[in-house]
């Protein structure tokens, strides 16, 4: 069978096509899911250490500064965050403006300060779940639940003195965890009790599986700090 020359030209722009675009393509591909699993990976590092917060400045707020510069420029602002940002903006404005009488006050200048990166973590976590929203917030209720058992184990293990920890892990005699106070680790525990539970309800694990053991005994733990806290806030 002859070939003439354009039909010639055409094959071999064909096979150059397949040999330079398909790695192209291939090495995009592995970029976008290499770009994914990093986001994924410090998204969940920076929820589970939520809890760990007896030391300053905090692993969480290292990791924040972290997830700021890693989502960098793939972070999307929505429209529908603008009521949000606007509350934030005049709930900070009022405390500004109370704080006036009481610049050389620290507690009060503390927690303006507060106050302000609060605000500004929940505007990142609404642009975070802005994008694949249902897989980022799954992977925030698993990362936070670990949080929440770290947290719980700690109360435990400082309320009953194991290994002298209790005056690490105790404040007047209330679990207080990896966290300064049993009124902080108490409400934390709450969420993470609701999404548990709601696996459970909703059917999501099978009976008789290690991952129905394991979602129970975390929320026994969980549970257990939770009343170790006797916060009345809780």
């Amino acid at each position: 069978m002859l070939i003439d020359a354009s039909t010639g030209r055409s094959l071999t722009a064909a096979l150059g096509a397949l040999v330079t675009v398909a790695p192209a393509s291939r090495i995009k591909g592995h970029a976008r899911v290499s770009v994914a699993a990093l986001h994924d990976t410090v998204l969940w590092l920076l929820v589970a250490s939520g809890s760990l917060v007896l030391i300053e400045p905090s692993p969480y707020e290292a990791l924040f500064a972290v997830a700021i510069v890693v989502f960098g420029a793939s972070l999307r602002f929505d429209r529908s965050f603008v009521p949000l940002v606007l509350c934030l903006i005049l709930f900070n404005l009022g405390g500004l403006l109370s704080l006036i009488p009481w610049t050389d006050d620290h507690d009060s200048v503390t927690f303006l300060f507060t106050s302000a990166y609060v605000s500004a973590t929940a505007i990142f976590f609404a642009c975070v779940t802005a994008e694949r929203s249902l897989e980022r917030l799954e992977i925030i209720r698993r990362a936070y639940i670990v949080a929440a058992v770290i947290g719980s184990v700690a109360g435990i293990a400082g309320y009953f003195d194991i290994g002298g920890l209790g005056d690490v892990f105790t404040k007047f005699d209330r679990a207080t965890g990896t966290f300064k106070d049993p009124n902080v680790l108490g409400p934390f525990t709450v969420l993470a009790l609701v999404w548990i539970s709601q696996r459970i309800l909703v059917g999501e694990i099978r009976r008789g599986t290690i991952a129905m053991a394991t979602t129970i005994l975390s929320f026994m733990i969980i549970a257990f700090a939770l009343f170790l806290t006797f916060s009345r806030g809780a």
